[in-house]
């Protein structure tokens, strides 16, 4: 039943997924440098911005496309996190001559790193579902084993029929 769940597959089934992979191990050790910058500001912002990497981390070593959309759905919310904090600060910085604060700066170094790391991870979640339903159902669009044989129909409106007058 768990096989069902987690396939096996090879290390690389292809170079493209390959270098996908390696481009969100990159993101996710940012992602892990990112929030402990964070944890010095905001606890919560860090933690989670720790533990998104930590599960990019899990998707690309595992390349289990369930992995990938988790952190979808996570980096999502922390990436609209920092284009909230972004737009505090421009709101800030037009009516307030105060300084710039170090979460504003650490939420701004957020946004092109979600950026970059949401979208490889989307190109790797559409490579590994690929791979996936490719190994359960196969290459063509037949299904797998000795399909059931059809049974003849019967064919309405083939005879001469009656005519009224």
């Amino acid at each position: 039943m768990f096989s069902m769940c987690y396939p096996d597959i090879q290390l690389f089934p292809n170079a493209y997924l390959g270098q996908l992979c390696n481009i969100m191990k990159i993101s996710s050790f940012m992602h892990i440098i990112l929030g402990v910058m964070m944890l010095m500001a905001s606890f919560t912002d860090g933690f989670l911005t720790i533990i998104a990497g930590l599960i990019l981390y899990c998707a690309s070593r595992s390349m289990f496309w369930c992995t990938a959309l988790i952190y979808l759905l996570i980096g999502l919310m922390q990436f609209l996190s920092a284009i909230y904090f972004a737009g505090d600060l421009y709101s800030q910085a037009l009516y307030s001559n105060t300084a710039i604060s170090y979460v504003y700066i650490v939420a701004l170094l957020q946004l092109p790193l979600y950026l970059v790391s949401l979208y490889y991870c989307f190109l790797a979640y559409r490579e590994m579902k690929a791979i996936f339903i490719e190994g359960n159902v196969g290459s063509g669009y037949e299904p797998i084993g000795n399909p059931p044989p059809q049974q003849p129909q019967r064919r309405y409106f083939d005879g001469q029929g009656y005519r009224l007058s």
